[in-house]
């Protein structure tokens, strides 16, 4: 596995710890629980213990990380490569989750999932595209969007693009570098779907 590309799985473990710390070890405090949505005590104390073990969901995945780049300095790349995939998948996969459930912070897991993908040496060229595909959808179809849904009826559109989003959301399961047609296709397609949805719910 390139180095680059560690570095990059190394980046995304380093982000991931930065989640449990937020999740397990500081989320009582105001300040950290207001970034999840949470403003009132009762809603901290009610979100604390399924918080708390995400974090340690997100600081295993690190582990497994790390634990990977180690066993390639070992000389054990086969297996290294397999837990670094394995442990990176997991994210990508968590992030299409996200989108079904949230979809307000499927941009997140997008980007996360092409700039830090384990099969792609270069996070600069992986923040390009991640951008363009994240913003072309605002760009091109931004200055329709009111016109479409003046057409249509909003409950229709409310109801028909979760079905769209559920048929197309596979596509984010392309590996970004080695099948990026279908993939970057199918995300441009969740993500104008998803505006689309989100300016009908408005």
């Amino acid at each position: 596995m390139p180095v680059v590309a560690q570095v990059a799985a190394l980046i995304a473990a380093a982000i991931h710890v930065w989640f449990f710390v937020l999740e397990s070890v500081l989320f009582s405090r105001p300040g950290v629980a207001a970034r999840f949505g949470l403003r009132t005590a009762e809603q901290i104390a009610a979100v604390r213990p399924m918080a708390f073990n995400q974090g340690f969901y997100n600081l295993f995945l690190a582990v497994g990380i790390a634990a990977g780049v180690a066993q390639i300095a070992g000389g054990a790349e086969v297996a290294g490569r397999s837990i670094i995939l394995f442990a990176c998948l997991c994210m990508v996969w968590a992030g299409i989750v996200l989108f079904v459930t949230s979809p307000r912070f499927f941009q997140a897991a997008l980007v996360a999932s092409v700039v830090f993908s384990p099969n792609d040496g270069s996070t600069t060229v992986g923040l390009f595209k991640a951008g363009l595909i994240v913003a072309l959808p605002f760009t091109v179809l931004g200055p329709f969007m009111g016109v479409f849904i003046d057409r249509w009826r909003r409950r229709h559109i409310l109801a028909i693009a979760p079905l769209l989003k559920a048929a197309l959301v596979g596509f984010a399961l392309f590996d970004p570098t080695r099948q990026a047609v279908p993939f970057y296709a199918g995300t441009l397609a969740l993500l104008s779907i998803n505006r689309f949805y989100l300016a009908t719910a408005v």
